[in-house]
């Protein structure tokens, strides 16, 4: 039914015209390596390790194997086209021309509230800069043209500005700062800087404030300027698409959360992937940095620096990125430069973007997406959190978020105004309700709120208050004890206790936060064996209590969290179609009818007919051209029987053909193929042919194509009825497999294995061999020769092997 087919192939069609990845992390978590992967060329050139096609040890893995094989179809990998946010902020100080580069670096050297920005470099940065005028000149250039003609050279934006970045940071890092600032009157701290983080930190917040990279005053609506330019190249590599052609669009990288709500919002081909590693890798990765620019770089991407409410809106805030991702990928350290495991779940997550529901989520995405969707009750006003405790076959124990006890007022639900104006005893604390310096900061807070209302309308709404943040001010204290709300990993913890549950010792804790020292103390005790978390928590949970005890192989792991979560995870799996009727439009064949057309196979008990001899053999003529000839000897046992009807498969490759040896069948004996889908089906009428004392005879000559090389590595027979012998025979060249086994399965579907062994590809003499499995060398073919008498009825007896790796 190919109309059919191509109708489902058309539902997946505006999916697969544009996929935008952006991508987010800390500095050294790897993004850079992820954009690299995604602009290979080819799905062969990509570091993925062959899947299993069976023999699993867990479910995961069969899951890998339908993703790889679905990625491996035709146009499913295609290379991103890669933008590189760093070099578009670049660019526009290279619009701004060297002459204001060169003021700019000036004028920073004292600023307020600074004594100075101390360089150190070979020389004087306005000297050195001169090695760069040919850039600042193709740039005015190019963008004269671009307004001119108002049309964007796509090319320029992807690859030539990219590499004037790259020769701008390799200048700029010859040189170091330290930011000396003061904190009082009679002390300063110093704070040392790679020169060129220190000034592309700066160009982009300034260019998110202003929309200019040498001005820092907040315009409002000059916050989008970067996505807004992303944008614009989306726009005119999207006309692509009107050709015909797919595209993939890779955005390296995001650091303000603003920036991907505004692709999100317009994009739903949009996905933000947030790469993470463990700390000890990343700073292995950052050993070109010393502890302190480390620390500093640090600060400034955990959005530490934003003090003021306007510079949520333009400041680097990593953590704030990794919060509203999409997709987390955990990139470990490699030893080789093979990035297997990094590689596999680019793949995993580019064939659920473009077929959603191809498999299903793993546990671990399971249990985070119920913490995730928990979090979403948290009536905190500065983060919301989801914890989950399960046991450790990730059965759920318990849900929690951050949030006050039961019975109390959320956070989010009181109003500054409110409590001034009506005192409700149900709402606020005696203390709050009592305290005279409370009372005061709650009047002086209503009081400017009023003023901010007269002159700006869109301010006119509820305004909560944060107690901790009230209390500390008057007090000068910073303590946790003063939050009103239970943190979410507590939350979980106590519902056990309160409601009773099972023990958890050796389970897990899922948290899309990882815990503070407080809470890691209570996952510690009750014997938590792993935590898996999204963003990490900047405290020292890890290092002082987790990494602590006499017996720290049993302490709780941390766990970087992979996997989608949020409106992704239901995106990505949840199926279009229902996978049965799916696969049913696509080929035509409904399971129901093709069993009914086979049902005489189930129809004959074992004893209804009686196998003299059956022989398979399987000959690679080379690696792609397959033959396989099946011989068959067999005495009805069953009155009125006349026919018999026989099924095989040809997984991972192509069915050719199917012929009926005459000359080596009985007389009069007639094959008619039922069907060649796999899997394939052909009829045996003996009702007019001859037999013999051996009853019937027939040999079958069946023809298959393997070009993709993918072609479960065995030859098997499944024994449904008594056999006095079975042939299993295998022929290839002899450059072509290197390991040959010998295996019995007590089952039909190959889950039981009862027997394995290893068969020597050693030429021997005809009288050398073996009785039971012989190995003959002729004409540069190998042939293994199995025979097995009397073979165990719903027993699968099997020839296997392993190709050789060239």
């Amino acid at each position: 039914m190919p109309n059919c087919c191509n109708a489902v192939e058309h539902m997946y069609d505006e999916r697969n015209k544009i996929i935008i990845i952006g991508l987010t992390g800390r500095t050294g978590s790897g993004c850079s390596t992820v954009a690299k992967i995604l602009a290979t060329d080819n799905v062969d050139n990509l570091d993925l390790q062959t899947p299993i096609a069976h023999g699993y040890s867990d479910i995961d893995a069969r899951k890998t194997y339908i993703l790889d094989k679905y990625i491996r179809q035709s146009e499913k990998w295609m290379p991103f086209r890669k933008i590189d946010v760093s070099a578009l902020i670049l660019l526009s100080v290279f619009q701004e021309g060297k002459m204001a580069l060169v003021q700019y670096i000036k004028n920073i050297q004292l600023i307020d509230n600074k004594i100075a920005l101390r360089i150190f470099g070979p020389e004087s940065i306005s000297i050195a800069l001169d090695s760069l005028d040919d850039i600042f000149e193709d740039v005015q250039r190019i963008t004269t043209e671009e307004i001119d003609s108002n049309h964007i050279d796509v090319n320029f934006y992807t690859l030539s500005i990219i590499k004037y970045r790259n020769r701008f940071r390799s200048l700029l890092e010859q040189y170091q700062c330290y930011v000396i600032e003061k904190t009082n009157r009679h002390s300063h701290t110093h704070r040392k800087y790679n020169m060129y983080t220190y000034l592309m930190q700066l160009f982009a917040n300034n260019l998110r404030a202003s929309g200019n990279p040498f001005k820092e005053k907040f315009e409002p609506r000059k916050y989008t300027l970067i996505p807004e330019k992303i944008s614009k190249i989306i726009d005119t590599l999207k006309n692509e698409t009107a050709e015909g052609k797919a595209v993939r669009i890779c955005i390296d990288a995001i650091r303000n959360p603003y920036e991907a709500i505004y692709l999100r919002d317009k994009y739903k081909a949009f996905y933000l992937f947030s790469i993470n590693t463990d700390e000890d890798s990343r700073l292995r990765r950052l050993s070109n940095l010393t502890k302190d620019e480390i620390d500093n770089l640090d600060k400034v991407e955990y959005g530490n620096e934003i003090d003021t409410p306007e510079k949520t809106f333009y400041h680097q805030n990593i953590q704030g990125c990794i919060e509203i991702a999409n997709i987390h990928i955990h990139n470990k350290d490699v030893s080789n430069n093979k990035y297997y495991e990094l590689t596999r779940q680019i793949v995993r997550y580019l064939a659920l973007i473009q077929h959603p529901g191809l498999v299903t989520p793993t546990s671990i995405e399971r249990c985070m997406q119920i913490a995730y969707n928990a979090k979403l009750n948290s009536g905190c006003l500065s983060r919301q959190v989801g914890a989950v405790v399960t046991r450790k076959d990730f059965s759920v124990q318990s849900v929690g978020w951050n949030d006050v006890p039961k019975g109390q007022v959320a956070c989010n639900l009181r109003d500054v105004h409110d409590f001034c104006v009506n005192k409700d005893e149900t709402m606020h604390s005696r203390y709050e309700l009592e305290n005279k310096d409370f009372l005061m900061a709650m009047m002086t807070i209503d009081k400017e709120l009023t003023e901010a209302k007269k002159s700006n309308a869109d301010v006119d709404f509820c305004t909560p208050y944060c107690f901790k943040d009230i209390y500390q001010g008057l007090t000068g204290e910073k303590n946790q004890v003063h939050t009103r709300a239970l943190h979410a990993e507590e939350n979980a913890f106590l519902q056990i206790s309160k409601y009773g549950g099972t023990g958890v010792e050796g389970g897990y804790l899922f948290t899309t936060a990882s815990p503070c020292e407080l809470c890691s103390k209570k996952a510690y005790q009750l014997g938590i064996s792993k935590i898996f978390y999204i963003d990490p928590y900047p405290g020292i949970s890890k290092e002082h209590i987790l990494s602590f005890g006499n017996n720290v192989n049993k302490n709780p792991q941390m766990v970087l969290f992979q996997g989608a979560v949020g409106e992704s995870y239901i995106e990505l799996y949840r199926p279009r179609i229902a996978l049965k009727d799916e696969a049913e439009m696509r080929t035509g064949i409904k399971i129901k009818k093709v069993v009914k057309n086979i049902s005489h196979i189930e129809d004959l008990d074992f004893k209804d007919i009686e196998y003299k001899n059956s022989s398979v053999e399987l000959k690679f003529k080379s690696r792609t051209d397959i033959e396989t000839k099946r011989v068959l000897e067999f005495i009805p046992k069953k009155t009125g029987l006349n026919c018999i009807y026989k099924t095989f498969e040809w997984t991972e490759s192509s069915f050719d053909s199917i012929k009926l040896v005459e000359e080596e069948s009985s007389e009069g004996l007639k094959m008619e193929v039922v069907k060649t889908d796999s899997p394939a089906c052909y009829k045996i009428d003996f009702h007019d042919a001859k037999s013999s004392e051996e009853g019937y005879f027939y040999s079958l000559i069946i023809k298959a194509k393997d070009e993709k090389k993918t072609m479960e590595q065995t030859v098997e027979h499944l024994v449904r009825h008594k056999t006095d012998m079975l042939e299993l025979k295998l022929i290839f060249p002899v450059d072509l497999i290197d390991t040959v086994y010998s295996v019995v399965y007590a089952d039909f579907q190959g889950n039981v294995e009862c027997k394995r062994e290893n068969v020597s590809l050693v030429e021997k003499e005809d009288n050398q061999a073996d009785s039971m499995c012989r190995v003959y060398k002729k004409d540069g073919f190998y042939t293994v020769h199995e025979i097995i008498k009397n073979p165990c009825v719903n027993y699968k007896y099997a020839l296997e092997w392993k190709f050789k790796k060239n």
